[in-house]
């Protein structure tokens, strides 16, 4: 399983990478956010896992995440994407092969900073036929905390 999501992950990229999209990642110093913000504080739900909502969650819920930002995507408006607009995100500062990842769709992607920690609200349910799950991201609050020995 852990194979297929970093196929995935690499695939997604390529893809972004021919599309014309730009990411931006934990490396690049960014600034504040350039762009309003489009959704509210994060709520208060229960938190849980990637791997716990890709694999245990059952929709309808809506539960929290407590996520570092390793990726913006941002698709210029005169280009067309595979992958829309979006955050990736993981569980720690310095995922590796073996974290779980995610991608959100979002409007505005720039209202997130990359290399920073985030508790995100997510919404799960399915379509009208019940086999295709998808994830809404109802709101988000920047988290900070103190990396010891940095």
């Amino acid at each position: 399983m852990k194979i297929q999501s970093s196929i995935h992950i690499i695939f997604v990229m390529v893809f972004l990478i021919l599309g014309g999209c730009s990411v931006s990642d934990s490396n690049h110093e960014d600034t504040a956010p350039t762009v309003e913000r489009t959704l509210p504080h994060a709520l208060s739900l229960r938190t849980t896992t990637i791997q716990q909502l890709r694999n245990e969650t059952t929709p309808p819920d809506s539960v929290n995440l407590d996520v570092f930002i390793t990726a913006i995507n941002v698709c210029p408006e005169d280009a067309s994407c595979f992958i829309p607009d979006g955050i990736f995100v993981a569980e720690s500062a310095e995922p590796d092969s073996s974290d779980e990842r995610f991608y959100f769709s979002v409007l505005e992607p720039q209202q997130f900073e990359t290399g920073q920690f985030y508790l995100l609200s997510v919404k799960i349910k399915r379509n009208e036929s019940g086999n295709r799950t998808f994830f809404d991201l109802l709101g988000y609050s920047k988290i900070k905390y103190e990396l010891y020995g940095q």
